[in-house]
């Protein structure tokens, strides 16, 4: 009701305002300067008469009329022809009292004004005049205006209320609508629906402040033509919404074909972006096989080629929206436009490295991945980010500009069904036989039940460094969730192994040089658990 009365307000304060503009009297000599008494145009003075210019002659023929008394039932309206030098006029007499005077010189010759035809129009506005001035007096009238006024009043304010609770209504009916188009409103891994829901409150308000707005307009002027003193103002509020009908109206008649056309192009772009949405749905559901497109990038495709369908077919209806062809509607759109383009930049940067993630097929949803610092298992490619679940349980998203500019470690092999790869490495010195690391390093695989059996593990020496031997241990985990119990049980079975034949995990660097040469003899090349393939000697 607070914003009722504020709209209530503000309709009537812009309405008095027109009102008084389009009666304001042009004193200027020389210009039209109108005689407007009780609201109601009587005739335009545009000429100086006995030095008294347009200004002075309105004051002075609103005095004598104002003068009149409205007592009287009937009024007898006349006008006499008279001469004043080489100009020819007319006296305007009311009950035989002189009211006022126009010359020839006061007409509007451009639009073709006939002294005959202003005096018939002035007659019929001074009795009109005289007419309200004796009826706004009595109480009948008043009253009747009052009591009209307060029922329209009422209806205004119950009509309102029903449209709010019939607006209310309809929104509970839609509302599971609406909850699925909520549910479909994620393209990719954009969620529109903020923004569809941000329009459509806009549009759904600007409706009703509409609808609002000209119950309120139309109130105003039915309660103003209750009242002989302001049923002018009535008459040309009621015109005016009546002209902004008929101007709305032809507009939505005109428009009809070009809204045709976009319907006919709406609905080909819709039909034409399901079937191909529905295409590349199929193969990211894996009920259609592509051998080169993957459900990541299927998904990525269908997107794409979604915005491209939509795109060319608003290129297509552009020329075909009504007022697309006006200067505000261009305005609008070169503004949009800018915005677009100087705020896009870091969106297009995420967009152009997402499409790169995902059409590199580097991973898929699924795998086990370690991107710069974080490590854990894909849960979603998206065109902007892409999402990691960590082994403790919390998830990291990481803008794919940031993935791009780092390196990516997948750990799941390209066979889906078996485990992730992982490694561990190990610095042993040189005093200790290499075939007995390797020997111990794949004990303790074998004892790793979350380690697969095949394909086998296996070791390699990755460097020999001046102090020690790096050896790097490679095997699969037997399940694709096991990769980080798998490394932290195998850890401990290396431990064990490695304590049980005496082999110390150390690595050394000498302070100063050993006295003897620092080498395994020959009979411990072997040493347990290596299976001796070579005697010793």
């Amino acid at each position: 009701m607070n914003r009722l009365a504020l709209l209530v307000v503000v309709l009537v304060t812009l309405a008095s305002r027109a009102l008084g503009a389009a009666q304001e009297v042009q004193s200027v000599s020389g210009e039209r300067t109108a005689l407007v008494v009780w609201n109601r145009h009587i005739a335009d003075f545009r000429t100086t008469y006995d030095n008294w210019d347009p200004a002075e002659r309105v004051r002075r023929a609103e005095a004598r009329i104002l003068a009149a008394p409205a007592e009287k039932g009937t009024w007898v309206v006349a006008h006499q022809e008279m001469r004043a030098g080489t100009h020819v006029g007319l006296n305007f007499t009311l009950n035989g009292e002189f009211m006022f005077r126009l010359f020839d010189s006061d007409l509007d010759t451009e639009s073709g004004e006939t002294l005959e035809h202003v005096a018939a129009t002035s007659e019929a506005a001074l009795r009109d005049v005289m007419e309200s001035r004796a009826q706004q007096r009595k109480w009948p009238v008043i009253l009747r205006g009052a009591g009209i006024s307060v029922v329209l009043t009422l209806l205004l304010v119950a009509t309102l209320i029903g449209a709010r609770r019939l607006r209310l209504r309809i929104l509970d009916r839609f509302s599971p609508i609406v909850a699925g188009a909520r549910a479909r409103s994620v393209v990719g891994s954009i969620n529109l629906w903020p923004i569809m829901a941000g329009l459509r409150q806009m549009i759904a308000r600007i409706l009703a402040l509409f609808v609002a707005g000209g119950l309120t307009f139309l109130w105003l002027a039915l309660v103003l033509e209750q009242f002989p003193y302001t049923e002018p103002w009535g008459d040309a509020l009621g015109g005016l919404v009546l002209e902004v009908l008929s101007k709305i109206g032809w507009g939505v008649l005109q428009s009809i074909p070009g809204l045709f056309v976009v319907a006919v192009i709406i609905a080909l772009a819709n039909a034409f972006a399901r079937g191909v949405g529905s295409y590349f749905l199929a193969v990211e559901r894996d009920e259609v096989s592509i051998p080169w497109l993957s459900g990541e990038t299927a998904r990525a495709t269908r997107l794409l080629l979604t915005i491209l369908i939509w795109a060319f077919a608003l290129v297509i209806a552009y020329p075909h929206i009504p007022g697309s062809a006006s200067d505000a509607f261009k305005g609008v759109t070169v503004f949009l436009g800018l915005m677009v383009s100087l705020g896009s930049a870091g969106l297009v940067n995420q967009i152009m490295s997402g499409l790169t993630v995902i059409y590199s097929n580097a991973y898929h949803h699924g795998d086990y991945i370690k991107i710069g610092e974080h490590e854990g298992r894909v849960q979603q490619v998206g065109l902007l980010a892409t999402k990691i679940a960590k082994f403790g349980g919390e998830v990291v998203s990481l803008p794919n500009a940031v993935v791009t500019s780092n390196t990516t470690t997948n750990f799941s092999p390209g066979a889906r069904g078996t485990g992730e790869i992982l490694a561990t490495s190990i610095t042993i010195g040189y005093d200790a036989p290499w075939r007995q690391v390797h020997a111990l390093l794949l004990l303790a695989a074998k004892q790793t039940p979350e380690l697969a059996k095949d394909p086998a593990p296996f070791v390699l020496q990755r460097a020999l460094s001046d102090f020690f031997v790096e050896y790097q241990l490679v095997a699969h985990a037997t399940r694709r969730d096991q990769r980080v119990a798998a490394l932290s049980r195998l850890h401990g079975e290396i431990q064990d192994a490695f304590n049980q034949h005496g082999v110390q995990i150390m690595s050394p660097h000498f302070m100063v040089q050993p006295a003897g040469p620092v080498t395994v003899p020959r009979a411990n090349w072997y040493a347990k658990p290596v299976a001796a393939d070579e005697p010793a000697t």
